[in-house]
């Protein structure tokens, strides 16, 4: 018999930077490193499996946010990230793990928000 192909859980697309910026809430933090938020982030099925696929990005983008919220206030409203060349590869990653968010992965299920399954499953 033939694996089932999974069902992706279609996230909240940006329609630019700026909306990325402005609406990625909590995104950052599977870049952070494993301590702290990080390493909750970090166990989320769909971050593994971009780490598992695109595993030099992950890296590479690890590196940056961690060098970037050390730079950082955490007062900005948004996040510690300030710098462009962050948010550009938060959000080339952030396009790649949305497709690798499942609906039988932990936590995307979500009636105590009244629907199915949720979209803003990477950001919260």
């Amino acid at each position: 018999m033939a694996e089932e192909t999974p069902k992706i859980i279609l996230q909240r697309e940006f329609t630019s930077l700026d909306d990325f910026v402005k609406n990625s809430n909590n995104f950052y933090l599977h870049f952070v490193g494993d301590s702290g938020m990080g390493r909750l982030y970090r166990t989320k099925d769909a971050f593994k499996r971009f780490q598992k696929y695109h595993l030099e990005l992950e890296q590479e983008t690890t590196r940056i946010v961690v060098s970037d919220v050390r730079d950082t206030s955490l007062s900005k409203w948004h996040g510690p990230i300030t710098k462009t060349e962050t948010w550009e590869k938060l959000i080339e990653a952030y396009k790649l793990m949305s497709q690798l968010v499942y609906k039988d992965d932990r936590d995307v299920k979500r009636p105590d928000l009244g629907k199915e399954f949720d979209d803003w499953f990477l950001c919260r």
